[in-house]
């Protein structure tokens, strides 16, 4: 690939990470002005994908597996599971990469 290409892409790749961050900042409402959100607050797995913007069926397929993959989840007892918020974001974080 030439230098003029690859450059392309990766600009390409960055402008499309953006809009996806930017998506992932408004799909969970912020708390309300001058109220912080509680980082040990417990999630449905509903307001886990809109939070990270993975599907509610591809957090359960990850839970199913015991994938490495899947943000890290709680048993609330039988057959309820919750994420929490630290944890989600913390997922987030890890995920992103320096491109």
């Amino acid at each position: 690939m030439t230098d003029a290409l690859t450059a392309l892409i990766r600009d390409a790749i960055r402008e499309v990470i953006a809009d996806e961050l930017a998506h992932l900042r408004t799909a969970v409402p912020a708390p309300a002005p001058g109220a912080t959100a509680d980082p040990d607050e417990i999630l449905t797995t509903r307001d886990a994908a809109r939070l990270t913007g993975v599907s509610e069926h591809t957090l359960a397929h990850w839970r199913c597996d015991e994938s490495p993959d899947g943000p890290p989840w709680i048993r609330l007892g039988g057959r309820r599971v919750g994420y929490r918020r630290r944890d989600l974001q913390q997922w987030l974080a890890s995920r992103i990469s320096a491109a």
